[in-house]
């Protein structure tokens, strides 16, 4: 099977994981907190996804803060990023961003597209939470050559077509806080992530 990474870096603040049950509304999920100065990272070892086919990436996203203090970056997609507590787009990548500035409200979902760490973002338009409040999303993102195309709750909601990846791909997961602790704590449930390709 696939061997995974998991890696907390902190520099001044605390993170968590939880697992929660399924609901009526809701799968069951890994939950994550961070505060202050800290992160997490998920990577797929094994970079066994090939851009010159379709990839699908599909995942499940609930964000959301304590207090505004907090200021936050959060992916999740496909990148080849080996390097813990760097962010998917610091080298070939597709995701879902979340890029909150400390202080301020959230900003929109954006699909963020990186080829060897130049960067395309392209906001959906769709709040990426409600703040004190998260936003359940399903989330969808496929990736064709020449264009990447992201789905929220089956509709499409943003197209990338610079900056699009050409080297072999895994799952990412990357959270990290960006501000001194006591300043706010960032919640993030993922129910599911996959990806699936197809065959030559």
């Amino acid at each position: 099977g696939d061997t995974t990474n998991f890696s907390n870096g902190s520099g001044g603040g605390s993170t968590g994981v939880s697992y929660n049950a399924p609901t009526a509304s809701s799968g069951a999920a890994v939950a994550v907190l961070c505060n202050g100065m800290a992160g997490l990272t998920y990577l797929s070892s094994q970079l066994i996804l090939w851009p010159g086919r379709r990839i699908t990436f599909k995942s499940a996203l609930s964000i959301r803060y304590d207090i505004i203090d907090v200021g936050a970056l959060f992916y999740q997609g496909i990148s080849n990023v080996s390097t813990f507590n760097f962010a998917p787009h610091t080298g070939d990548s597709v995701s879902v961003g979340v890029e909150k500035t400390a202080f301020l409200p959230f900003g929109n979902l954006l699909l963020v597209c990186s080829s060897g760490g130049s960067v395309t973002r392209v906001d959906s338009g769709i709040p990426a939470s409600g703040g004190v409040t998260a936003i359940r999303y399903d989330i969808k993102i496929v990736l064709d050559p020449g264009v990447a195309t992201m789905f929220v709750n089956g509709v499409q909601a943003a197209v990338c077509t610079t900056n699009l990846p050409t080297n072999p791909l895994g799952m990412a997961w990357f959270l990290q806080t960006t501000n001194g602790a006591p300043d706010g704590t960032l919640f993030v449930t993922t129910e599911y992530m996959y990806a699936e390709t197809t065959t030559p």
